[in-house]
């Protein structure tokens, strides 16, 4: 009986494999990065351009959006901006929440930007339940899981007007989508990168898992932080 020579892997055969697979997977965590940094970036890039929103809105109109008590007499012509008491804020200078639809500041804001062709989009006004809906009644980031949610005198700005970041579940309140480094990263490309200090907090809703008072807890691979960037 004739045997056929059954052929195995030589160690340069081996060698090559494994280096293919270690370029894989290596090109897999590249991948990620680029993804992850690409994320940061274009949260980075909303915040500042809804900075700038604010203040072009503050200057045209001397008032801020969403508080503007003067919005309708501007506005009436615009979509979600049908009523007086739909549309205007009580001019107290303050975007103060609201369960109540039609005293809502906080979603205000976003039609009054809107109708200010300052910031490009449609949002109704309307909370669901109470709660905001991202991309209907308050902005969504390109980061994927979270948007922002003005108010104020929250996150340890008691007496400015702030923009949050993060999945809002409800009126004041926002649910943690970004880990202790990412916010660090946001943090520092904005402002001091401590989450405490400067005009970038994280929020009251970041738990012990994101930072210690003093420091982000970079270590700590949890979804545990939000942030809060004062806007006035």
């Amino acid at each position: 009986m004739v045997r056929t020579a059954e052929k195995g892997f030589t160690l340069i055969e081996l060698s090559m494999v494994l280096v293919i697979i270690a370029l894989l997977a290596g090109g897999v965590t590249v991948g990620a990065s680029l993804i992850k940094n690409a994320e940061i970036r274009a949260v980075v890039r909303e915040v500042e351009q809804f900075r700038s929103a604010f203040n072009t809105f503050d200057l045209q109109y001397n008032g801020v959006p969403g508080d503007f008590a003067e919005a309708y007499d501007f506005f009436s012509t615009k979509p979600n901006c049908i009523s007086a008491v739909n549309c205007n804020g009580d001019g107290d200078g303050k975007i103060e929440a609201s369960a109540v639809n039609d005293t809502d500041e906080s979603l205000k804001v976003w039609i009054h930007l809107v109708a200010a062709d300052i910031v490009p989009g449609s949002y109704n006004g309307t909370a669901v339940l109470g709660v905001p809906v991202l991309g209907t009644n308050v902005p969504e980031s390109k980061q994927g899981t979270s948007g922002y949610y003005a108010e104020y005198g929250t996150d340890s700005f008691a007496k400015n007007n702030v923009l949050r970041f993060g999945r809002p579940t409800g009126v004041s309140t926002i649910e943690n989508t970004i880990s202790p480094d990412d916010a660090r990263n946001i943090d520092s490309k904005i402002d001091d990168g401590l989450p405490a200090s400067g005009n970038v907090h994280s929020t009251t809703a970041s738990t012990a898992n994101c930072q210690d008072g003093t420091k982000y807890l970079i270590d700590k691979q949890v979804l545990e932080c939000g942030l809060s960037f004062r806007i006035d």
